[in-house]
């Protein structure tokens, strides 16, 4: 199988990406947010948040994550595809039902609210599909 030179830069990119956003990669010695929860101890559900959360702020500002979009009444995070996105889970079919999944979905509605910010939680796979 050959691979065309902007297919391999389009892998790299995309891994690059999700291994910076999880953290394991730092640049320029700025922590992310899930670096900070990971030194301070925080358990997987809360780096998970703090993940979440600072994506979120970045699709405010006008960037894009996979899986966080905006919508008419504030943002909606699909869940399931954005912690399958940054290696949190490996199935994103079998998410639903899936405790771990609920968890974070539970606890990002409740630190944002506590945030002021007004982030709608779902399932990508409850989508039309």
């Amino acid at each position: 199988m050959k691979i065309t030179k902007g297919h391999l830069k389009r892998i790299i990119r995309e891994e690059y990406s999700r291994l910076k956003r999880r953290g394991l990669i730092r640049e320029f010695g700025v922590a992310s947010g899930a670096d900070f929860a990971e030194m301070s101890g925080a358990g997987e559900v809360e780096q998970a948040v703090q993940g979440i959360l600072s994506d979120c702020q970045l699709v405010s500002q006008g960037g894009k994550v996979r899986g966080i979009y905006k919508s008419r009444d504030g943002l909606v995070v699909e869940v399931d595809h954005w912690l399958s996105q940054n290696g949190f889970i490996d199935d994103l079919y079998g998410s639903i039902d899936n405790p771990f999944v609920e968890d974070v979905m539970d606890a990002v509605e409740e630190e944002a609210a506590s945030m002021g910010m007004n982030i709608m939680t779902s399932l990508y796979m409850m989508g039309d599909g």
